[in-house]
C-alpha cells in the first residue's frame, strides 16, 4: 500500500464514529481492508475481535484505590473496599457510614472501621501498577487520536483505542457491544469529562447491547490525571498515573485506582454497576436556591420510590428549606437500585432597615425621614431616595422598602405623629427676666391667688441645695413658669396631670411653706419630682417643634 493511499486511509478513519451510527453489521468474513472499501471506514472495529481483558489482579477487589489519599466533601456512597498506600490511612477521609465494604489501611490510623493489613494493599497497588502498563502498552486496533482527542457524542465499538494528547468528553459518549466485549482508552494526557447542573442533564458515557462497565478501562497519563465534571456519570475502570477527581455529585460505575490522590464531592461510586443497578435519583427546586433570610425553597427529589434526605432524616419526596448547606438525599427505586442526589441552598443575609427623623412634629410642619440600610428604597409614597420629607396634616404611617446588595428585600414602617402645638414654651428664666410681657398679673398656686409682685418674690427667693434646699420653692418656680406659658397659648396636654398633682400638694399654704419641706422628705420629694417634670415643659422638651 502506497503512502498516499494510507493517507487517504487514515482521514477517512478520523471519520468513522459518525458512520458507525448508519452502518448495519455484516454478517459475513470480510477483511478489515474489504470493510473499509465498502463502508469508507478504515479499522471498523464492528468488524475487529474485542481486545483481551486488562488482568487488575488484586486491584480488582477495590472500588477505589489510591497511593495519596482519598479526600472527601460527605455524603459520598461508596460500594467496594477502599485503601490507601503507602500513605498513612489518616489521608483516607471517608466516613464509615459511606462505604459498603472494607477500608483498608497500612497503619491504625483512619476511619474508625478500617482493617489494617499493609501487605494486602501492597499487593493490590503493585497490581493496579502493573495493569496500568498493560492497558498502556496495548497496540492500537482503532485509527489513532480520533477526533482530535474529543469524542463527543460518538458511538465507539470494541477496542484499543489511542491518543497522544489529553481527551475531553462534553457530551454523551456510546460505548456500543456485548457483555464480552473490551474497552481500552490509552490516554497520553489528561482525561476531562464536562459538567452539568443535574444528574438528569450531566454528560454521560452510556453502555449498550449489553456491554460491561467492568471490561472498560481509561488509562491516563497525564500530568493532572482523570476528572469527572459535576453530575457525569461515567462508566469503567479508570487507571490514571495521577489523580483522579470526581467533582460535585459525579456518579462512576467501576472503579477509581490512582497512582496519586483521588477526590470524591457527594458521589456515588460502585465497582458492583454490572451485577448491581443505580437509581438516577434527580434533585428539582422549586425556585432559586440563593434565598434571602426569612424565605425558603421546596427540593424535590425524583427518580425513586423511596427517601432519606441529610440532614434532618425526612422521607418525603419533598422537603422546605431556609438555611444555609448542602442538602444531599438517598433513594432506592422499585427494583432496589439505590442512588443520591444533592443540592446547595445558599441564604443571604437580611436587610437591617433603620429610619431616623422627628416623628413628633406640629401641625403645619415638615420632618425628614432618612432610611438606611440597603442601595435602593421604595417609600409608600411613590418616592424610591433614601430621605423623603413628609408634611402630613395628620398622625401618618410611612413604610419604606429596602433592597439590600444581595437583592434581598427588607420593610419598615415609622408613624409621624401630628400635634396641635401652640405657642412653644418659655423658661422659668425667662419669665423671673421678663416681667413686662406676662399675659397675666395674678396667678393661683395651690387654693391661694398671688399678685405678680408676690410671685416675681418668689421666683427670685433662693431655693438652696440638697437636702437643705425648699422643696416648695422648687415647685412654684417651675409652677409659676408653666402657667405662664398657658396663659401665654402653650398647649397644656403634657403636664395636664402635672398640674392636677402640684396644686393640691401646696394647698392653702403660702409659698414658701413653713416650715421648710426638704426634697427628702415624703413631700419634699414628691415636689421635687413634679418641678422636673413642669421643667422639662417649660424648657420645650414636651411640645414637638420646641425642644433641642
Amino acid at each position: 500500500m502506497d503512502q498516499k493511499f494510507q493517507t487517504v486511509l487514515d482521514r477517512e478513519a478520523r471519520m468513522k464514529s459518525s458512520l458507525f451510527n448508519t452502518v448495519k453489521k455484516l454478517n459475513m468474513k470480510l477483511t478489515l481492508l474489504a470493510a473499509s472499501f465498502l463502508l469508507g471506514v478504515i479499522g471498523s472495529n464492528a468488524f475487529a475481535a474485542s481486545p483481551a481483558i486488562v488482568d487488575l489482579h488484586t486491584a480488582g477487589n477495590f472500588a477505589i484505590l489510591s497511593k495519596a489519599g482519598i479526600s472527601d466533601i460527605p455524603s459520598s456512597s461508596i460500594t467496594g473496599n477502599i485503601g490507601t498506600s503507602p500513605i498513612t490511612g489518616a489521608a483516607i477521609i471517608a466516613t464509615c457510614p459511606e462505604v459498603t465494604g472494607t477500608i483498608y489501611t497500612v497503619d491504625a490510623a483512619g476511619p474508625a472501621c478500617r482493617v489494617v493489613n499493609a501487605e494486602l494493599l501492597t499487593t493490590a497497588v503493585s497490581d493496579m501498577e502493573t495493569a496500568y502498563i498493560d492497558a498502556g502498552g496495548r497496540a492500537p486496533t482503532e485509527a489513532t487520536e480520533l477526533g482530535d482527542g474529543n469524542i463527543s457524542g460518538m458511538t465507539l465499538f470494541t477496542g484499543v483505542y489511542k491518543w497522544s494528547t489529553s481527551l475531553l468528553i462534553n457530551s454523551d459518549v456510546t460505548l456500543s457491544g456485548s457483555a464480552t466485549d473490551v474497552w481500552i482508552f490509552e490516554i497520553g494526557g489528561d482525561l476531562n469529562v464536562a459538567s452539568a447542573g443535574s444528574l438528569a442533564t450531566g454528560i454521560k458515557v452510556i453502555l449498550t447491547g449489553g456491554a460491561k462497565a467492568q471490561n472498560v478501562f481509561w488509562q491516563v497519563g497525564g500530568v493532572s490525571g482523570a476528572t469527572l465534571g459535576t453530575y457525569s456519570t461515567f462508566n469503567g475502570n479508570i487507571l490514571s498515573a495521577k489523580a483522579i477527581v470526581l467533582q460535585t455529585g459525579a456518579v462512576l460505575c467501576g472503579r477509581a485506582l490512582a497512582q496519586s490522590a483521588v477526590t470524591l464531592d457527594q458521589n456515588v461510586v460502585s465497582d458492583q454497576c454490572d451485577s448491581a443497578c443505580i437509581a438516577n435519583v434527580v434533585i428539582t427546586p422549586s425556585g432559586s436556591t440563593t434565598l434571602c433570610a426569612g424565605n425558603s425553597v421546596n427540593l424535590t427529589a425524583s427518580g425513586a420510590s423511596t427517601y432519606l434526605w441529610s440532614p434532618g432524616g425526612q422521607t418525603n419526596a419533598t422537603i422546605t428549606v431556609s438555611s444555609n448547606g448542602t442538602y444531599t438525599v438517598s433513594g432506592t427505586d422499585i427494583n432496589g437500585c439505590q442512588g443520591g442526589a444533592s443540592q446547595i441552598v445558599t441564604v443571604n443575609p437580611s436587610v437591617v432597615v433603620t429610619i431616623t427623623g422627628s416623628t413628633l412634629i406640629c401641625a403645619g410642619q415638615s420632618t425628614k425621614l432618612t432610611a438606611s440600610g440597603g442601595t435602593n428604597y421604595s417609600w409608600s409614597t411613590g418616592q424610591t431616595t433614601a430621605a423623603i420629607t413628609v408634611s402630613p396634616t395628620s398622625t401618618t404611617n410611612y413604610t419604606v422598602t429596602v433592597t439590600g446588595t444581595n437583592g434581598c428585600q427588607k420593610s419598615a414602617q415609622v408613624t409621624v405623629t401630628v400635634n396641635i402645638c401652640g405657642t412653644c414654651p418659655l423658661t422659668q428664666g425667662y419669665w423671673k427676666n421678663h416681667a413686662s410681657v406676662w399675659p397675666v398679673s395674678t396667678l393661683m398656686l395651690g387654693t391661694v391667688t398671688y399678685t405678680k409682685v408676690q410671685l416675681l418674690t418668689i421666683l427670685r427667693k433662693d431655693t438652696g441645695n440638697g437636702i437643705k434646699g425648699d422643696a416648695s420653692l422648687i415647685l412654684a418656680d417651675q409652677l409659676i413658669a408653666a402657667k405662664l406659658n398657658l396663659a401665654n397659648g402653650a398647649v397644656g396636654t403634657p403636664i395636664t396631670a402635672t398640674i392636677a398633682a402640684a396644686d393640691p400638694l401646696i394647698g392653702s399654704r403660702t409659698i414658701p411653706i413653713t416650715p421648710k419641706i426638704t426634697p427628702n422628705t415624703a413631700a419634699g420629694a414628691r415636689m421635687v419630682a413634679l418641678a422636673a417634670t413642669l421643667d422639662n415643659f417649660n424648657n420645650g422638651r414636651l411640645t414637638p417643634g420646641c425642644g433641642l
